[in-house]
């Protein structure tokens, strides 16, 4: 288990060694999901981007390019890779 807390948004989540969060897992892609802020800056959402693995917010799957809102203490699969989202104010 680690916590990784993101500097700047939008953030790119893969295993690429550029990405923002990068997940050592060989089923989530170079760059798997794009994370960024909306509603001023209030609000979160995910979009996945294109991989050849589905992504899943709450077991939901994502549709590659759509936005997806997303809250705090939701969970992000991708690959064999379980992440918890954790909005900026939420005490972890």
């Amino acid at each position: 288990e680690r916590f990784e807390k993101l500097a700047a948004l939008p953030a790119v989540i893969g295993r690429a060694p550029g990405c923002d969060v990068i997940v050592a897992d060989p089923y989530v892609a170079a760059r798997q999901l794009v994370v960024r802020a909306h509603d001023g800056g209030t609000g979160f959402e995910v979009s996945a981007l294109d991989a050849p693995n589905a992504s899943y917010i709450n077991a939901r799957a994502l549709v590659t390019g759509a936005w997806v809102g997303i809250k705090s203490g939701d969970s992000i699969e991708c690959g064999d890779t379980r992440l918890t989202f954790f909005a900026p104010d939420h005490n972890v």
